[in-house]
Order: C-alpha cells, then sequence, then structure tokens
C-alpha cells in the first residue's frame, strides 16, 4: 500500500495528496487515508444521498452551514467557497457540517 502524505485544510480536516482523499481527524494528522471521509457528529454528517444545493441547484451540496447572506444552507463545493461563512475553514455545531454518502453495509 502506498503511504499517505498528508496537508492540512483547516484545523479538522486533512487531505491525502497521495490518494486525493479528504478526511476528518481532529488536529493530529492521520496515519492513512483509509480511502474515505468518515462520519464524525457534528462534523461529518452521512447521509443517503446528497442534497441539491440550495444556491446554484445544479450540483450536490457537500455543506451544510451559515451563509454569508444569513440563512444556512446547503452548498456544493464551489458555492461554498463563495458564500460559506466559515469557507471550509472549521466544521461543528453551530458553525457547520461536511456531508457525505452513507455507505451500504453488505
Amino acid at each position: 500500500m502506498t503511504s499517505c502524505e498528508f496537508v492540512q485544510v483547516n484545523p479538522h480536516e486533512w487531505r491525502c495528496e497521495t490518494h486525493g482523499v479528504t478526511k476528518i481527524a481532529g488536529t493530529q494528522e492521520p496515519n492513512s487515508c483509509d480511502g474515505e471521509l468518515l462520519p464524525r457528529p457534528g462534523h461529518v454528517v452521512a447521509l443517503s444521498e446528497l442534497p441539491p444545493c440550495d444556491l446554484c441547484r445544479v450540483e450536490p451540496a457537500v455543506w451544510d452551514g451559515p451563509t454569508t447572506m444569513g440563512p444556512w444552507a446547503y452548498m456544493c463545493q464551489p458555492c461554498a467557497e463563495r458564500h460559506h461563512v466559515y469557507a471550509g475553514r472549521e466544521t461543528g455545531v453551530g458553525v457547520g457540517q461536511r456531508l457525505i454518502v452513507r455507505k451500504e453495509e453488505p
């Protein structure tokens, strides 16, 4: 298995540059990416399917958080970069959550 090379995206999120996977891992660099972003209460929410972006209505949402316009919204990555108050820098209760698709159990 190829070793992972991580870059810290924000205080709680790390990106594996080797495999292109983002992982919520707290402040310590993870050992491996395991190939997936895992649910974490208050930070990463697993849904059966991703809702559409409330702003552009084109892309699937990957963030739920407060917008620069006031209300919270489901946002795709491009809209989050423009309108999310925290712009993906933080996740948590009152700040915003990352949305992922729940994996089916065999």
